[in-house]
């Protein structure tokens, strides 16, 4: 059986000047994550506090943590390597971590550009963590003269996607609710939607037939390629890109 869609938009801003001293983060604490050696290292605590926190956030997002990763591999993916650089953060209230930051820098290409996403747990949103992560990324993409920044928000596709209230990127390709918490945020912190990208799933085993059908689907709309090997088409999500 297939699952419908899910939404991804990317934003792109570029800071101003006023916007490169650094910024007061009162009256939370940011605080950095520090990466252990293992997941079983005695230090590793705060790492899998920080796991248990992302898959929450997953949860939030999709209703399930099919797009969450095992500890041991968000671990190696986490750590530098010489193509870019990647720094996590976290926010706690009454000892509770319940958001979290993140900013990757390339080292060796697009070396102007930052990419950052902050999530906050849907029950502290609304007292400015959020904005204060943002604001703390950002002045850390300013000390290391980055001046494009992209970020990205994700979407269930639960809504009509030729709904004419839809925000539309500069692209003009797909389109994101205008009323969703992610865009709503994305667009008051300063971002504006560039791009939508579209994925998709499908929950195996499927039902009898299913593949075949959409095989044929496939086929009919692929008629102009001459071979078409090992792949199935299956109803796309979206994911969109912002820029300032």
């Amino acid at each position: 059986m297939c699952r419908e869609g899910a939404c991804r938009h990317c934003v792109c801003h570029r800071l101003p000047a006023a916007r490169l001293s650094p910024v007061d983060t009162a009256p939370y604490l940011i605080e950095p994550l520090v990466l252990p050696a293992a997941i079983d290292s005695t230090d590793a605590g705060e790492f899998l506090e920080f796991v248990g926190l992302s898959d929450a956030l997953v949860l939030e997002t999709w209703g399930n943590p099919d797009r969450s990763s095992p500890a041991k591999a968000r671990l190696q993916y986490w750590r530098d390597n010489p193509y870019t650089r990647l720094r996590l953060f976290f926010v706690r209230v009454d000892g509770r971590m319940v958001a979290r930051s993140w900013i990757r820098f390339g080292l060796q290409e697009n070396v102007h550009t930052a990419l950052l996403h902050v999530n906050v747990l849907a029950e502290f949103c609304g007292r400015g963590i959020g904005t204060a992560l943002v604001c703390h990324a950002e002045e850390l993409a300013a000390l290391l003269c980055r001046t494009t920044l992209q970020t990205f928000t994700e979407h269930p596709a639960d809504f009509d996607p030729e709904d004419p209230r839809l925000l539309k990127p500069a692209t003009g390709t797909g389109g994101v609710p205008g009323e969703a918490r992610g865009v709503r945020f994305a667009r008051r912190t300063g971002y504006r939607l560039e791009q939508v990208e579209r994925f998709s799933s499908m929950n195996l085993p499927s039902g009898e037939g299913t593949l075949a059908a959409l095989g044929m689907k496939c086929s009919s709309r692929l008629a102009s390629i001459s071979c078409c090997t090992g792949r199935t088409a299956v109803p796309m999500n979206t994911r969109t890109s912002w820029q300032s």
